[in-house]
């Protein structure tokens, strides 16, 4: 008698090659068209030429949702924060309800290896993964505060 289950393993691998082929490609395209569309590559590209100091306080803004502190920087804050907003909306419109359930996962992940004994590194690394995806949804509606901050902070600077 004839052992199918070797085909079986086969087909099925096959069939993962296949599906990594076309999804891994059409993924990398549709992450370039949206952060094109967004104005992320035209923000990298300015990005570039800013010492580190400045883009970690453009990054600051962003993040908190506020102006930056420094009145020159404030087009290009709203420049990122533009960008970084449209790449949420992009992403998906209830997102923060995504990455907050997303969180609690990874939290009662992190529990629950805790208490199985599976050693304080998994809890760990499901701990550190709900903490990022707590801060990501935490800052979600962030970016549009700051564009709009910064955009009111370039004109008063430029009225004046």
């Amino acid at each position: 008698m004839l052992d199918w289950d070797w085909l079986l393993w086969l087909f099925l691998g096959g069939c993962l090659v296949v599906i990594f082929a076309v999804l891994i490609p059409l993924s990398q395209w549709l992450t370039r068209r949206r952060r094109i569309a967004s104005g992320w590559v035209a923000w990298c590209r300015t990005a570039a030429t800013l010492p580190w100091a400045d883009r970690w306080r453009l990054y600051l803004a962003t993040a908190t949702g506020r102006a930056v502190s420094d009145a020159r920087l404030a087009p290009l804050a709203a420049q990122r924060a533009s960008a970084v907003a449209a790449l949420q909306r992009a992403g998906s419109p209830n997102s923060r309800c995504y990455l907050l359930v997303l969180a609690g996962a990874y939290f009662a992940l992190a529990l629950w290896s805790g208490l199985q004994g599976a050693g304080s590194a998994a809890a760990a690394v499901w701990a550190v993964m709900g903490l990022g995806c707590l801060y990501l949804g935490a800052t979600v509606g962030a970016a549009g505060r700051s564009a709009e901050a910064n955009r009111a902070l370039a004109e008063r600077n430029a009225a004046q």
